[in-house]
């Protein structure tokens, strides 16, 4: 308890209201991710590649937006901006729940990802603002707790108390949550620095482009965005592949698949920011991309489903060793009088990574899992991108960190004045030259291997071996459209049948037209029976004229718009004739609605034979007949 209040004492007010907006901000956002897959592909029966574009349209919002909302808030000041941010965000949900069309949805995430990208930089740099050097790291690290606490809560609340069938309803709960931030916003929220309105917003925006002069500060955003393309399938597939490949059983709430990531952060986490507090961030940055690939590698090797859950809490320790790293240096190399700006610029990793990773990632997904059904292929180019990234990274840590251990471009060439050298004064504000503190901890085997290029040989030496292991993995069944797997993507169906039935009478050479209706989901086929007897002989002057057989044809045009024709026939005198024409369907996932409506059916009546007798020549002309139609149809229902 000493050591509670002893932590709660130790950051100010301000410092606990702004992580407490955060767990609100993100359980709302990412209680909508948990179930997003789910709704779009499963629910609106949307492609499974919409969802990867519609991240990878929301996620500029989200991720390049700061620099340019980050800079206004220095001259407008953090309360009004947020305040502004949270109204979109609040707007966006709501109207998210009502779209049903793909081109609906992106605009409402236009919205709430407006308001979401200019809430971001507003609660970074008020921890910074918040918290000392001495205390930044622990600082983002709680700050980085919350985010997950907040991600592992919402989904575990979605996860027992809405059914997946009413997910819409998670759109009404994240607008309630940023109502609540709103709330604080108003009331208890307070600029941590003061405002600039004399400042002119061409000297902001100046002052913003002045970040893009620290070359060595870009490169490392622009390599670290290689984790963020890994970490794209963690919304993007990882939910689709449990579904799509069996590993969880249709009883398995889908939402509770994103409590594991944030709940293994939130369990782990504490003691893992006290472990590599000391050690280089560079190399920190590294250990934990590697962690990372190797939990992507466990999780989609295998459909089992308890290893499944060991590869999500593998690469969940990765990420908390990598990012909170990542964040606490951008803090720390920023001028004091361009935190916000920094810290704006610090998100352009996601930016870039998130963007490329849900749309190239969502067409890997159909294209290696869906068409190839080789969901292993899928995770193994996946983790080839991070060995890419690993490479880059250490040789980037080479680079410059042999210049800063040389002692040259101590202040940053090329960085402008005031950004304490970039990149390169990474080590000196992470305590201490590459390795040095690795080796004070017994580590000098490794501080030699992270220096030596063969590390960086070895790691692109992988990616080969690694694609074509995958690949070499075979296919597994893809049950979404009962493609394989034992009892295809419906296990939890059974096949039913249904049956309509209509009359009527053709005329002689004459078409009639009938239309039938069919609400069942998840048709399987469709058949259509035309049915006609011949009419009774007649007598005549003790004479029985005998009725000659009839000719029907049908043509049925299902709701796709694609006729289907059967050519008019004959029956035997005396006998029953029939027609038929089937329709067949593939239903790719419970809901398909591919076969649902109204169908257009066309009764053809040829000639229709005559009342004659063999000894007559008088003939009396048959000019119609009675007909049935028999409508049967068979669907997948839920057992």
């Amino acid at each position: 308890m000493a050591d509670l209040r002893g932590l709660l004492g130790r950051f100010p007010r301000l410092f606990w209201v702004v992580n407490t907006m955060e767990l609100f901000e993100r359980g709302a956002y990412y209680g909508i991710l948990a179930v997003l897959p789910y709704y779009l592909v499963y629910s609106l029966h949307f492609a499974s590649t919409a969802f990867g574009v519609l991240l990878g349209i929301l996620t500029p919002f989200l991720y390049l937006l700061p620099i340019v909302s980050g800079a206004l808030v220095e001259k407008y000041g953090f309360r009004p901006m947020l305040v502004l941010s949270l109204t979109l965000i609040v707007g966006g949900y709501l109207a998210s729940s009502f779209m049903t069309t793909f081109e609906a949805f992106v605009l409402a995430f236009i919205v709430f990802g407006t308001g979401v990208g200019s809430f971001k930089p507003i609660i970074s740099a008020s921890i910074a603002h918040t918290t000392g050097p001495k205390d930044r790291n622990l600082g983002y690290s709680i700050y980085y707790w919350m985010i997950n606490l907040g991600s592992f809560s919402m989904p575990l609340l979605i996860s027992f108390a809405i059914p997946k069938e009413q997910y819409v309803l998670v759109f009404y709960l994240s607008g309630a949550l940023i109502t609540v931030n709103l709330a604080l916003a108003l009331l208890v929220f307070r600029n941590p620095v003061p405002s600039n309105p004399g400042k002119s917003v061409l000297e902001v925006f100046k002052g913003a482009a002045l970040v893009l002069r620290d070359h060595r500060f870009m490169a490392l955003l622009l390599i670290y965005s290689g984790f963020w393309f890994m970490y794209a399938t963690n919304h993007l597939a990882l939910l689709l592949y449990a579904l799509d490949f069996g590993v969880l059983g249709d009883w398995f709430p889908p939402a509770l698949v994103a409590v594991v990531n944030p709940g293994t952060i939130i369990l782990v986490g504490p003691f893992l920011g006290r472990m590599y507090a000391r050690y280089d961030s560079l190399k920190v940055m590294i250990l934990g991309m590697g962690i990372f690939i190797a939990g992507l590698l466990v999780l989609g090797l295998t459909t089992v489903a308890a290893v499944f859950f060991v590869g999500i809490v593998i690469f969940s320790i990765g990420e908390f060793v990598t990012h909170p790293t990542y964040i606490a240096y951008v803090s720390k190399i920023a001028p004091k009088d361009r935190v916000t700006v920094y810290m704006a610029y610090a998100f352009m990793p996601p930016l870039i990574g998130l963007t490329l990773g849900n749309v190239l990632g969502g067409v890997m997904y159909a294209s290696f899992a869906e068409v190839m059904h080789r969901p292993k292929l899928f995770w193994g180019a996946i983790a080839a991108v991070g060995l890419v990234t690993i490479s880059l990274l250490l040789l980037y840590s080479q680079t410059v960190g042999r210049r800063k251990e040389d002692g040259a471009d101590e202040e940053g060439a090329g960085a402008p004045a005031g950004t304490a050298g970039g990149v390169a004064a990474l080590e000196t504000v992470s305590g201490g030259a590459p390795g040095a503190g690795i080796a004070a901890g017994g580590g000098a085997m490794f501080a030699r291997l992270f220096r030596s290029r063969l590390s960086i040989l070895a790691c692109l030496a992988v990616v080969p071996l690694l694609l074509a292991g995958s690949f070499g993995g075979g296919t597994d069944g893809f049950l979404r459209d009962g493609a394989g797997g034992t009892g295809g993507g419906w296990s939890s169906y059974m096949i039913a049948t249904g049956t309509e039935t209509a009359s009527g009478r053709g005329q002689e050479n004459s078409d009639s037209v009938e239309q039938v209706t069919l609400d069942e989901s998840n048709l399987i086929n469709v058949s259509f029976t035309l049915r006609w007897t011949d009419e009774a002989d007649m007598q005549r002057f003790l004479r029985t004229y005998e009725n000659q057989p009839d000719q029907f044809g049908l043509r049925v045009t299902p709701p796709n718009g694609t006729p289907v024709e059967a050519r008019p026939v004959a029956n035997v005198r005396g006998e029953e004739g029939t027609v038929t024409v089937m329709v067949e369907f593939t239903p790719a996932r419970p809901g398909d609605r591919s076969g649902t409506g109204t169908y257009e059916v066309t009764v053809v009546c040829g000639a229709c034979g005559d009342y004659i007798h063999p000894l007559s020549l008088v003939a009396y002309t048959d000019t119609g007949n009675d007909w049935t139609l028999d409508v049967d149809y068979s669907f997948y229902a839920k057992k």
